[in-house]
């Protein structure tokens, strides 16, 4: 409050100054108009005596200041609404933590995480990018295998980064600098290799609604609706960063719902930008920060992540924000720096966080 009453002073100050130093001319000005008014009237009295003299303009300067008082008046009442109105208090959505694990004290050992999908409703995987592997875990957090390990083969990764899966338990996730998308089935066999091919520069988001591939390309702005035999059958965003309709900067992550709606974490516009599955624009929800990731529910509701921003909030099906989620204490340390976030068929929200998993059920 102290510092808002010392700028409240500070330009009350100078707005007083701009209408003392305005009214001081104007009394200046006039004193000149109504010497040059007395000489003009000597002289039209001299030549026509009796004659109607016509008015000065003091009388129309007179309004001007006027009218000048008037608009600093409303900008200083204006400057106070602005200065002194009561912040919006936050609004959370205290979740209820049923669960959190890292690698730390596993055989797995410590892991950078970037994305996590639910594997049917037992088991969940999460894109270790540090490591260059994908991990496995049951709902407990339990770790149960590991696949990949960093480097150019067949077998081995260079930056895993999105993951999504199927209801036959098939993950799929992008490597975003070998620019493929791969298919790992439960027995680890390379079920599908998608290449990308077609202009695509570090792609790290992938969603998968049963038949078509959709990347978030980060590198080219845009994103691609891709089959699995690595066909660009539409693309969204233009291929240059933007911040309109349809345009697209640095995507980082996109998530498909039941209707086909594409949700985008469009990351340096710092919003999420949601899509028909014709690729036609429906709305834009600004998310106050650099947004990471993206997820939706069956009641529609958008979560939105921000690393940059440490929050994850909550929006409506309309865009309209809900709020931020907070422990059942009321504390977000669980949901800073959330990288990675995915929902179970039992509506379980996973979130990854550089070296651990958290699990949430939302009210």
């Amino acid at each position: 409050m102290d510092d808002k009453l010392s700028l409240w002073n500070a330009e009350t100050a100078w707005w007083t100054g701009l209408l003392q130093t305005t009214i001081y001319f104007e009394r200046e000005e006039t004193k000149k108009m109504a010497a040059k008014s007395e000489k003009k009237k000597s002289a039209f009295n001299k030549k026509s005596p009796g004659a109607k003299r016509s008015k000065g303009t003091a009388g129309s300067r007179s309004a001007v200041v006027g009218v000048v008082i008037a608009v600093v008046g409303l900008l200083l009442v204006f400057e106070a609404i602005s200065l002194f109105k009561t912040p919006e208090v936050e609004k959370a959505i205290l979740a209820q933590v049923i669960g959190q694990f890292s690698g730390t004290e596993q055989a797995c050992g410590k892991f950078g995480a970037w994305d996590v999908t639910t594997v049917g409703n037992e088991k969940i995987a999460i894109t270790d990018q540090q490591n260059g592997r994908i991990l496995f875990f049951d709902r407990t957090g339990k770790f149960l295998k590991a696949w990949g390990k960093k480097g150019e083969g067949a077998t081995e990764l260079k930056e895993p980064s999105g993951i999504t899966s199927d209801p036959k338990g098939i993950v799929y996730f992008v490597d975003a600098w070998k620019s493929t998308v791969m298919g790992l089935d439960s027995k680890d066999k390379i079920t599908l290799t998608v290449p990308l091919t077609h202009g695509f520069y570090g792609p790290r988001g992938v969603a998968f609604d049963g038949s078509y591939f959709y990347i978030a390309d980060t590198g080219t702005h845009r994103v691609a609706k891709v089959s699995p035999q690595g066909e660009v059958v539409a693309s969204w965003g233009g291929g240059k960063m933007g911040s309109g309709k349809n345009e697209l900067n640095n995507p980082r992550s996109l998530k498909v719902d039941g209707k086909g709606n594409i949700y985008v974490a469009d990351f340096e516009n710092s919003r999420v930008q949601v899509l028909d599955p014709s690729g036609k624009f429906i709305l834009a929800i600004k998310a106050g920060n650099k947004v990471t990731d993206v997820a939706v529910d069956n009641a529609g509701r958008i979560f939105a992540s921000s690393m940059d921003g440490n929050f994850v909030k909550v929006f409506g099906p309309d865009g309209k924000y809900i709020g931020q989620l907070k422990d059942s204490k009321g504390s977000d340390a669980l949901f800073r720096s959330v990288s990675g976030m995915s929902l179970t068929p039992d509506g379980v929200l996973l979130l990854t966080a550089n070296d651990q998993v958290v699990m949430v059920r939302v009210p």
